[in-house]
């Protein structure tokens, strides 16, 4: 309900919009890089994505565990991947959201510091 007290609600759900749609095209690219689940599709991502939240919703920091066990066994159980291939996807999955996230926390944190610099410096005539 607090969607529709924002002033740019449409910007906030274009926001929100584009974030999940680059968030499934990261874990899209990463599922067809690898040859063991090149031949998942975009089902295997929506589901991957099921579980993974399903995961993260489990009690323990950032899913840890939980994410790590949940999403292989569902690779294994629905994609008849082999459980080598499955945990190690999995590690690798994971690690690459991790990275990306971190560095484009510190991206905006730098850019958020510049522009916030930025207006403070008065003009000059």
């Amino acid at each position: 309900m607090a969607i529709f007290r924002l002033k740019n609600k449409f910007l906030f759900i274009f926001y929100s919009i584009t974030i999940w749609g680059l968030y499934f095209l990261m874990s899209y690219f990463v599922v067809i890089a690898f040859p063991e689940t090149s031949e998942l599709g975009i089902s295997a991502v929506l589901t991957l994505f099921a579980i993974g939240a399903l995961a993260m919703a489990a009690p323990l920091p950032g899913g840890a565990g939980s994410y790590h066990t949940l999403v292989p066994l569902g690779l294994v159980m629905l994609y008849n991947l082999p459980e080598p291939d499955a945990i190690a996807f999995v590690f690798i999955f994971h690690g690459w959201q991790t990275i990306t996230l971190i560095a484009a926390g510190v991206i905006s944190l730098i850019i958020s510091y510049l522009i916030i610099r930025w207006k403070k410096v008065p003009e000059k005539l």
